[in-house]
């Protein structure tokens, strides 16, 4: 019994002899509203944000952009953004935007495999690369001392890939064995953009089909990179050094390469939003066995949404999503989860039978995407009855949009957009992309300038031109309603009640 207890005996006696001593120590209570003697004056000046660094752009000789934007930090952030993603192949080079982006960090005609992995792994920054619809990304967060060793690295692994057939017979299989794990909740985005885009070049997957990768060669790779990932294509964005630094630091790396005397037509030109109905019965094979989430049917309506080059009815657009908002089944409120927008109060709160259900919007250079996404019981009446509650969502956004929800998807939307600049890398993208679209960039000041001059209308207005466009509407699920019925459903919303008052407005 005594041995038991002694050592929580001693313990005690030393917490009670620390407590002790720290009365001691701290008995004299310290103002903190005084400065500590000897310590210099500290004056505070109010920053003067005209003075802040802009974004400053030049064009090398062989084509390429260089945009800079000097913030006076040891670290720098760099982003390459070629404007050659998926949208630029073609039947026989379907899946090359994947595998260049793949390859980007192995070997090259200087340099194996491993040399190029140990030379991005000594950089000690962060490395990503991406492929999208559109655009072909890379990014590195490193040391000021270490952007010619990053910019290097980035050059050879675009323009100067070995694509050796080894490591290209690899990525095919490591690519065919990620197919084989798509299911159908991962499928279901991709269907949305062949109903609203059907055999245009915007509705082909970033991973190509099984029948694809089979079909690709190193020799289409080198030929889509040859035509279509070209300097005058490309975009290189670096903070954290000045102008004439960026400039000299990209003409060592990127100054060599040019484009090739190749005449092509882009397919850019050629996007056009076309909408429809896609009604696909699913099957037990088609879902993850290995998700915690119940199996569920997806319903999506969607309509065509603001493109890029149109930033106020972009930002309106944005707007529109953060006030429909959405939530989860599973996520009972808390900061962020969106407790204040219509979608979570008026749908995920009081209606049966739904796991999840979120506004999204996408905008591209010369179209956009705005549509709802929900996730709902395998039951045909839950199906239907989602159906017409999302465009009872469309036309309640057409009708009223009060200035309560704006001013909160207002506050949203730019801590959304200022938090996400903090990060360096994703700054440095987004001076890439702004110049990519417009040729110069939008700070922070005028961003926050165009959302706060966005009105209640305005808002409205988008949402009574998209309801003017066709509808894309997808249904994924076991049991389905009847197709047909839904045939002229586009119409129908055109010519409702709201829409009329709403056109009397304008």
């Amino acid at each position: 019994m005594w041995k038991s207890i002694r050592p929580s005996i001693r313990e005690s006696s030393s917490q009670n002899h620390s407590l002790i001593h720290r009365k001691r120590c701290y008995s004299t209570r310290v103002d903190m509203k005084s400065p500590f003697p000897g310590l210099p004056k500290i004056v505070s000046t109010p920053i003067d944000f005209s003075k802040q660094p802009q974004v400053e752009v030049s064009t090398l000789p062989n084509g390429i952009t260089v945009a800079s934007l000097d913030l006076k930090i040891p670290a720098a952030a760099i982003a390459v953004v070629s404007d050659s993603g998926v949208i630029r192949e073609e039947a026989s080079t379907a899946g090359a935007t994947l595998f260049v982006e793949r390859n980007v960090f192995k070997a090259t005609d200087t340099h194996t495999t491993r040399e190029s992995v140990q030379e991005m792994e000594e950089l000690g920054g962060t490395v990503t690369s991406s492929t999208s619809r559109e655009t072909l990304t890379i990014t590195g967060d490193v040391l000021h001392q270490d952007i010619p060793r990053a910019l290097n690295l980035f050059a050879r692994g675009i323009f100067r890939s070995k694509l050796d057939p080894e490591e290209f017979e690899e990525l095919r299989q490591q690519l065919i064995d990620e197919n084989s794990e798509i299911y159908i909740d991962s499928m279901v985005p991709d269907m949305f953009y062949s109903v609203a885009y059907g055999d245009q070049p915007l509705a082909r997957t970033v991973v190509p089909t099984t029948e694809d990768l089979m079909k690709l060669t190193p020799d289409h790779v080198r030929q889509f990179r040859r035509h279509c990932i070209r300097p005058s294509r490309t975009i290189v964005a670096i903070t954290g050094v000045s102008h004439s630094e960026a400039i000299s630091f990209v003409r060592e790396s990127f100054g060599e390469f040019q484009d090739e005397e190749i005449s092509e037509k882009s397919p850019l030109g050629e996007t056009k939003y076309l909408g429809g109905n896609l009604f696909f019965k699913s099957n037990t094979e088609m879902e993850d066995p290995h998700s915690q989430d119940r199996p569920t049917s997806h319903v999506c309506l969607a309509f065509e949404g603001p493109p890029v080059d149109n930033p106020s009815k972009m930002f309106a657009a944005s707007l529109l999503s953060v006030i429909l908002g959405g939530g989860d089944a599973f996520s009972s409120g808390g900061p962020g989860k969106g407790m204040g927008s219509r979608i979570y109060q008026g749908v995920m709160t009081s209606m049966p039978g739904i796991e999840a259900c979120h506004a999204f919007y996408s905008s591209h250079v010369k179209t956009g995407l705005f549509g709802i996404h929900a996730r709902v019981e395998h039951d045909k009446d839950i199906v239907s009855g989602m159906i017409e509650v999302l465009s009872v969502l469309y036309l309640g956004a057409v009708k009223e949009i009060t200035e309560a929800e704006l001013s909160r998807a207002k506050n949203q939307l730019k801590s959304s957009i200022f938090m996400n600049l903090e990060t360096r890398s994703i700054l440095a993208d987004d001076i890439a992309r702004q110049v990519l679209y417009y040729r110069k960039r939008y700070d922070e000041t005028e961003m926050a300038h165009l959302i706060n001059d966005i009105t209640c209308m305005d808002v409205q207005k988008v949402a009574h031109e998209m309801l003017q466009t066709n509808p894309t509407l997808v249904v994924v699920g076991k049991d389905l309603p009847p197709s047909k019925r839904y045939d002229r459903y586009g119409q129908l919303l055109k010519n409702h009640p709201i829409m009329s008052e709403f056109s009397k407005k304008l």
